[in-house]
């Protein structure tokens, strides 16, 4: 799932589309600008779901909140459209193995963000999970080791998700730390 600013309230689109015409066409247009990328976009289905605040990806299908597509440039659009195809070629569905499932999406998310803003030079959305300073090229492995020991980068990290933020230091605590009780 991607973490990103959604206040924005401004409507970049013609309203005779929907937002699903809108996915499609900037899925058909990565298709066609980027063959390595193509082959795996074909491959996932385009979901529209509200339950989600902004897109996401389960591996096999990417899920998106109308509302939050209506409300980007269609350049920012195909960001997210990247962040979530690189999940899965990234395979971090696969990699997590016993990892928070929060945790590990927030290291990976900050991952790709910053290959797709330091290497791929796209726009991302406001609110977007980037720090090339702090992790530069690092694995989401990395950066999630860097998260559960690095208190400073923990804090911050449960400061931009306040809503799971017990959850992880609760499991940082019994995972890292040792803690008897939290």
């Amino acid at each position: 799932m991607s973490s990103y600013n959604t206040s924005s309230g401004q409507i970049y689109h013609n309203p005779k589309y929907s937002a699903m015409d809108i996915m499609q066409r900037a899925k058909a247009r990565l298709i066609e600008s980027s063959v390595g990328m193509a082959g795996m976009l074909l491959q996932l289905e385009l979901i529209e779901d509200n339950s989600f605040d902004t897109m996401a990806t389960d591996g096999k299908v990417i899920k998106f909140n109308a509302n939050f597509v209506l409300s980007l440039p269609m350049e920012e659009i195909t960001a997210v459209i990247i962040h979530e195809t690189l999940h899965v070629v990234w395979g971090h569905h696969l990699r997590m193995g016993r990892r928070n499932a929060n945790l590990w999406n927030i290291a990976c998310d900050y991952a790709i963000n910053n290959y797709i803003h330091d290497v791929l030079r796209q726009p991302l959305p406001e609110g977007g999970l980037i720090d090339v300073q702090k992790y530069g090229k690092d694995s989401a492995e990395k950066i999630y080791s860097t998260l559960m020991n690095d208190d400073e980068a923990f804090e911050q990290c449960c400061e931009l998700f306040a809503k799971v933020a017990d959850e992880l230091k609760l499991y940082r605590c019994h995972t890292i730390l040792n803690c008897t009780s939290a």
